[in-house]
């Protein structure tokens, strides 16, 4: 089973992503864990989407922007950004 299995095509559930960081921060790591099967999965360049092994989350958007598909319970983000407010 995959991520996409559990939303049966229900594209705006199965996409929970969150892409909101102020301009004058820089992306460090974009990284993730899994809290099921334990992956660290990271996007390192732009539309880099990876996804952990038992297919219940995903990380995209390397240093460009911060994206998260799956229900936000099943990880553990891990980025790390510097500058801002």
């Amino acid at each position: 089973m995959t991520i996409l299995d559990d939303y049966q095509g229900d594209t705006d559930a199965f996409l929970t992503c969150n892409r909101q960081l102020p301009p004058a921060r820089k992306i460090i790591r974009n990284a993730i864990r899994c809290n099921h099967c334990g992956d660290v999965i990271e996007s390192t360049y732009r539309h880099n989407f990876v996804t952990c092994s038992c297919g219940r989350v995903s990380v995209d958007g390397g240093h460009d922007y911060l994206r998260r598909c799956g229900d936000r319970s099943d990880y553990t983000d891990l980025s790390e950004t510097e500058g801002g407010e």
